[in-house]
């Protein structure tokens, strides 16, 4: 007898029943069947029920929200930016670490005015500086700042603007975060002229700038800012552009 494929086919779907719960069934129900038949597709099924996802959107807390967590988040911001602030060191103590720089500086020939201090000697002046300075004194700021010419010493003028522009930049970034309404690291223009209405009076340069300008002068300052650094015009720029832009420097110079 020869076989037929085609007979074999047709005789097996005769044979084959399928029940209406089958008929019914998609391929999500499938795939949630085939997934509980271990712990692990359990365990994912779980997840995908949206039990664990994690939250993708906070909304912004303000007053209209919740007084009080509005008022809690502005609190927490400003013992954060208190202690951030305590961090940084005073003019007296810059002082005594130029001090003990002096001290242990090594005197290369007389053709080199400059003072210069090896990788010992830098040891041994953290050793007497307090936690506080530590952050200062890492092996890979030594390597990156020490002289091309000169392998293995440290100009300490080099190493101590260093210091001076690091702090400078902490603290005019903790200054620019107070101004950050949303806390997202963006200023807003609003946020910023108030930044900037709040700066007028500490410049030098504009001590004899009347008060009636100074929104004239704040106005100009921010759309220079945003001209440059918001070029999508999204009416926000990040605090970390305002500070590498060089920009600030020019206004605080």
């Amino acid at each position: 007898m020869d076989f037929n494929y085609e007979n074999c086919i047709k005789e097996g779907l005769k044979n084959l029943t399928i029940t209406s719960a089958v008929k019914n069934k998609n391929e999500e129900e499938y795939f949630k069947e085939f997934m509980q038949q271990d712990e692990t597709g359990v365990n994912i099924l779980k997840r995908l029920s949206g039990n664990d996802l994690p939250t993708f959107y906070i909304p912004q807390i303000t007053e209209e929200v919740n007084i009080f967590k509005a008022q809690l988040r502005a609190e927490a911001r400003g013992r954060f930016f208190e202690r951030e602030l305590s961090r940084l060191l005073t003019s007296e103590e810059l002082k005594y670490m130029w001090s003990l720089l002096q001290e242990h500086h090594t005197s290369l020939n007389n053709f080199i005015h400059n003072q210069y201090i090896n990788y010992k000697s830098f040891i041994q002046v953290k050793q007497k500086l307090s936690d506080k300075y530590k952050s200062f004194f890492n092996p890979s700021i030594f390597l990156q700042l020490q002289d091309s010419n000169i392998k293995g010493y440290l100009s300490i003028d080099t190493f101590f603007n260093y210091i001076m522009k690091k702090i400078w930049i902490d603290q005019t970034r903790n200054g620019l975060s107070q101004y950050d309404s949303s806390g997202c690291g963006y200023l807003s223009e609003a946020d910023f002229e108030a930044y900037i209405l709040d700066l007028i009076p500490t410049l030098t340069q504009l001590k004899k700038l009347e008060k009636m300008f100074y929104s004239f002068y704040s106005c100009m300052v921010v759309r220079k800012f945003f001209f440059y650094l918001d070029p999508l015009r999204t009416g926000k720029i990040r605090i970390i552009d305002i500070l590498s832009c060089g920009f600030l420097d020019e206004l605080l110079e």
